[in-house]
């Protein structure tokens, strides 16, 4: 299947505002964990650089090998003590997470799909559920957008982003052992190189040419669109957890999305809470039923058309 690209021109910045963990009084910033993500870029690509830091130091303090962003590139520095609330992420995660039934079952068959040793991005909502599920016997390698390799489960103590590495989706999570940490603009390299086997992402709608939208519906506060256009493109392999309508009955799967596109001819599977669905020979072809749902349910929910070869 081909995957296409969108693309669109660099823009400097008049100013930046970053934040590190510690900076030295020549300006030299180190990060902790996830919190490199695009600060370090941010700090190359504008004429002033303001950063806001947890703690100044004089200068040798911090070793040279754990400085990520010379201080040539800085102009302020801001000695700022934050909170949990202030970073952004979740202060802690709790332990009783409600799922329901359909939504697990989704889960575990996206997670049937996965092989060991393969490094898989999982998007927000149902595909975080994907992790809940894997165990160290997998093998699976878990990446997030914002800097991270080898993605272990949430931590269970409480813990916030002061203690533990973030995701995307701001979520604290623990490294598991040979875990790594990068800035995004590495991370999107491995997106757009070809290295993420498999991502798993939530969808507003599908459509018969393997289209994907799942970014902004009209109306309606989304969190935007993250890395989903370069993760669609780029990764090897393209899951869509979804339900099958709206909350009104509305389909999801249609015959031409009209929603703004995330990316073109990109999709190789749906799972939805009713079915399985994957494009063969480029058509859009119903695979499986999930529990408790019958043919006569799917076809009545489907406005997009599709072949069927049910196993």
């Amino acid at each position: 299947m081909v995957k296409k690209w969108f693309s669109w021109p660099g823009i400097r910045g008049n100013v930046a505002f970053i934040r590190a963990w510690k900076g030295d009084t020549a300006g030299n910033l180190q990060y902790r964990m996830t919190e490199q993500n695009f600060n370090r870029a941010f700090a190359t690509a504008a004429d002033l650089v303001i950063a806001e830091v947890e703690e100044i130091l004089p200068v040798g303090v911090i070793a040279a090998e754990n400085i990520h962003t010379q201080g040539s590139y800085v102009d302020y520095l801001v000695e700022v003590h934050t909170t949990e609330e202030g970073l952004g992420s979740s202060a802690s995660v709790s332990k009783s997470k409600v799922v329901s039934e359909k939504r697990m079952n989704m889960a575990k068959r996206a997670l049937a799909e996965l092989q060991k040793g393969e490094v898989v991005n999982l998007g927000i909502g149902i595909p975080t559920l994907v992790a809940d599920l894997i165990t160290e016997e997998h093998g699976i390698i878990l990446h997030t957008e914002n800097g991270m390799l080898g993605v272990g489960p949430v931590p269970q103590d409480g813990g916030g982003a002061t203690d533990y590495p973030v995701n995307a989706g701001k979520i604290p999570v623990t490294a598991l052992p040979g875990s790594s940490y990068f800035d995004s603009t590495e991370s999107f390299a491995m997106i757009r190189g070809g290295h993420i086997d498999t991502a798993i992402m939530g969808g507003l709608q599908v459509d018969e040419a393997a289209n994907l939208a799942n970014w902004a519906m009209p109306g309606q506060p989304l969190l935007g669109v993250g890395g989903a256009m370069d993760l669609a493109s780029g990764a090897k392999k393209l899951i869509i957890t979804m339900m099958h309508t709206e909350k009104d009955g509305t389909p999801k799967i249609v015959p031409a999305c009209d929603l703004p596109l995330t990316a073109l001819q990109s999709v190789d599977m749906v799972i939805t809470d009713l079915a399985v669905f994957r494009y063969s020979d480029g058509k859009l072809t119903l695979t499986e039923l999930m529990p408790g749902t019958t043919l006569e349910e799917v076809r009545a929910k489907t406005a997009a058309h599709f072949e069927e070869q049910l196993i």
